[in-house]
């Protein structure tokens, strides 16, 4: 048997995932010169592999998306 509130969660968790997509930009960290610094992502070496911490750069698209986001977070 499933839960029944799995679906209501997997459709918020899907909708708070592509608000942060449309929102932000996410790309690769950048060194004092603009660079991009490319390094491979290392994994856990368990028996289910994960990725580990890694460094990237997360940067609001417009003005509007800034407004945006105030917005969700008072409202939530």
């Amino acid at each position: 048997r499933r839960c029944p509130g799995s679906m209501v969660a997997e459709s918020a968790f899907f909708i708070a995932v592509t608000h942060l997509l449309a929102i932000f930009n996410i790309s690769h960290p950048t060194d004092k010169h603009g660079h991009e610094i490319t390094e491979p992502v290392p994994y856990t070496d368990e028996h289910i592999s994960h990725p580990q911490l890694f460094k990237c750069d997360i940067r609001q698209r417009t003005e509007a998306a800034a407004k945006l986001v105030s917005q969700l977070v008072t409202s939530y």
